[in-house]
């Protein structure tokens, strides 16, 4: 069974790791991934560490897939979909909390240019984000059973 979590604060204006972030970013990289999702879908992971181990020892690809991007005033926001049952275990006991996007700059893609591509999506247990004013992915429920899920066939 894969598990879907929407409306999960991934990104804000606000000047981090020293770079001004602006909501034209945002915008900017809403339609990067309007344009590219069918070929390039960020993925879920955990940290920022490009060795996932626990998910390889199960030989899943990835924690789950970015599949909506969209700006929420001055905020970034994401659904989370295809999340497997052992990630969302751990999500459900608040194992990760918060997120950290990673992303491209000044990609090329099918000839068209990006400032600013999604890439990633990491799921952030005591690591500290460096956008410090995101909500925790839980924040917009009240029990984890109001995330939607789906069955997998």
């Amino acid at each position: 069974m894969a598990h879907t979590i929407k409306a999960v604060d991934i990104f804000s204006v606000g000047k981090w790791n020293g770079t001004t972030i602006t909501e034209k970013d945002l915008d900017d990289i809403v339609d990067a991934f309007e344009s590219t999702k069918e070929h390039a879908k960020p993925m879920l992971k955990l940290g920022h560490n490009d060795d996932q181990k626990m998910l390889a020892d199960d030989g899943l690809p990835a924690a789950g897939w970015v599949s909506r991007v969209y700006r929420q005033g001055a905020k970034l926001k994401a659904d989370f979909t295809d999340i497997p049952q052992k990630i969302y275990t751990l999500l459900e006991k608040k194992a990760y909390r918060k997120v950290s996007i990673e992303l491209f700059s000044g990609v090329t893609f099918n000839g068209k240019k990006y400032p600013k591509l999604l890439s990633a999506v990491a799921l952030l247990g005591a690591d500290i984000p460096a956008v410090k004013n995101l909500d925790d992915i839980l924040s917009l429920y009240t029990s984890f059973s109001k995330f939607g899920e789906s069955d997998t066939i």
